[in-house]
């Protein structure tokens, strides 16, 4: 990446499967098509978009292949608080002009029906102004033979 786009690309956040770049270009996906066509999976892309091929289906869950998380949205806003808790928006043009706003939330070790609550301006404000706050984890355990119900305070949004 930096080979190619020198200072105009930047490094977001990396996993032990995934990575993000920010990357600075007239059009990445013109820049992408026909360069990539052996790194990337594209099938999950919807059949409009100019990376789509029909050949590329050959490419689906292939080991080894980069993936695209958004399926060709744009990310046009991401918050990076730590390993694996982040958010980010996208920004869709449909075909009649109309832009489709979303946005997706990763909350590693909490639980998904009190991760679901946060919305990607709470990783914003957290990451602008932290402050602490917790959540309650609820959830069953046993320990010789015998049920208990366990409680663990987590701090969700409080960035590294």
């Amino acid at each position: 990446m930096k080979k190619r786009y020198g200072d105009n690309a930047h490094l977001l956040f990396t996993d032990t499967d995934s990575l993000m770049y920010e990357v600075e270009t007239e059009d990445l996906y013109k820049d992408i098509t026909g360069a990539a066509d052996n790194i990337f999976d594209f099938s999950n892309y919807d059949k409009s978009h100019p990376c789509y091929k029909p050949e590329f289906l050959k490419n689906k869950a292939q080991v080894g292949l980069m993936k695209d998380e958004t399926a060709g949205l744009i990310i046009n806003e991401f918050v990076g608080l730590r390993p694996k808790m982040y958010s980010y928006t996208t920004v869709k043009v449909k075909e009649d002009g109309q832009i489709e706003y979303g946005e997706k939330h990763r909350a590693k070790g909490i639980q998904k029906v009190r991760a679901a609550d946060f919305r990607h301006k709470d990783y914003l404000n957290q990451l602008l102004n932290p402050e602490e706050n917790y959540v309650l984890n609820r959830r069953l355990g046993s320990k010789l033979h015998k049920i208990y119900g366990i409680e663990v305070s987590a701090f969700p949004l409080l960035p590294v």
